[in-house]
Order: structure tokens, then sequence, then C-alpha cells
């Protein structure tokens, strides 16, 4: 702490303390972290500085903020529908269908599901013919 004295009328003044966007003071000289928005997107990154208070003047004021949070991505929509989250795969493919006559002698079928937000969002069936050739439709 220090004492301005003023020339005009030689009467002490004590230094002015900033008041802090957020709630509470900053004594003069001293200096704490802000935050310039409360939340990012994800991805981005949150910007920080020094909020300093000299002599009652609290800079810079666009670091407002005592914390930032990163928010969590959001999820993909499917070109079929629904939705997948982020960071989850799903197979897809380029053409539909396959030949006709490849369907002639199946032999056995299997299905399997896939889940995005806690709901199905379509299957796999895998098919096998009489020549042991394994093919996977989408649904």
């Amino acid at each position: 702490q220090f004492q301005v004295m003023n020339q005009s009328d030689r009467s002490i003044s004590s230094p002015v303390s900033c008041e802090l966007p957020r709630g509470g003071i900053l004594a003069d000289g001293d200096a704490v972290l802000g935050y310039r928005n409360p939340s990012v997107d994800y991805g981005e990154f949150c910007e920080s500085k020094l909020l300093a208070c000299e002599a009652g003047v609290l800079s810079p004021r666009d670091y407002q903020y005592q914390s930032c949070e990163i928010r969590q991505p959001s999820s993909c929509s499917l070109p079929w529908g629904g939705l997948i989250a982020h960071g989850m795969s799903v197979t897809a493919y380029e053409k539909p269908g396959v030949p006709r006559e490849w369907f002639n002698n199946i032999t056995s079928s299997s299905r399997r599901y896939l889940w995005a937000e806690g709901r199905s969002i379509g299957y796999d069936s895998i098919l096998i013919n009489s020549l042991g050739l394994r093919y996977r439709l989408h649904f």
C-alpha cells in the first residue's frame, strides 16, 4: 500500500480499489485472472488475461468472467436420418444393393442394431449365400 500526496491542498489520500464485474473488490496494484467468455464451443480455447487494478481503474474490461467452460460437442446428423454421438462411427455405403442373383441362395442372415443417443438408428443385416459370400446391408 502507498499514499499519494496531493500538491494542491497537501491532503493525503489512500489508493482506490476496483470493483470486479463478477462481484468482489480488487485492491489497487493487485491482479486477478479473467476470461473473455463464460463458455466456448468444443474445439475452441478459453481466452484469459490478468485484470489489473491501477488507481481505481480495472483493465482490460472485456475479460470479466471468473471461469470459462468448454461446451460438449454436438451430435452429427446421418444422411439417412438420425444422429450419431461425437466420436462414434457408423458404416455407410456408396451404392445401395447387390446383384439380384446373389440373393437366390441365401443360407443364413443376422442383424446388428446401431444405437445413438439411447435409441436405435438403424441396423446391419449380414447375409451369407450358398457360396459362402457375405454381404452387409445397412438399414
